[in-house]
C-alpha cells in the first residue's frame, strides 16, 4: 500500500512495483526525448510517448518495452484515438 496523500492506504496495481523498479533501472541518469501524442482538454494533461536516448526515430519507445514486457495493459481506444497508427501499433504488441 502507498498514502494517496490524503492520508489513506491506496493499493497498488497488480505489478505496480515491478513497473516502478523497471522504469527506474532504465531510464534514471539517462536521455529522453518525447512527442506529444494528445491533450486531454479538460483536466489540460498532455499525453506523450517517451523514447530512450535523444531521437525518437532510433530510441527506444518506452511504452512498447513495458508492453512487451508485461508489466502493463493496453487501455482500449475508440473513435479517433483507436484509428490513430501510434495506437495501432501497440496493439499488436
Amino acid at each position: 500500500p502507498t498514502d494517496s496523500g490524503a492520508g489513506a492506504p491506496t493499493v497498488d496495481e497488480p505489478y505496480a512495483f515491478e513497473t516502478r523498479e523497471y522504469l527506474r533501472k532504465k531510464l534514471v541518469g539517462r536521455e529522453i526525448c518525447y512527442t506529444v501524442d494528445f491533450e486531454i482538454p479538460q483536466s489540460l494533461r498532455l499525453m506523450c510517448t517517451v523514447y530512450l536516448g535523444k531521437d525518437k526515430e532510433t530510441g527506444e519507445n518506452v511504452i512498447e518495452s513495458l508492453l512487451s514486457e508485461g508489466l502493463v495493459e493496453l487501455r482500449s481506444q475508440t473513435g479517433a484515438r483507436g484509428n490513430d497508427p501510434k495506437y495501432q501499433r501497440l496493439v499488436i504488441i
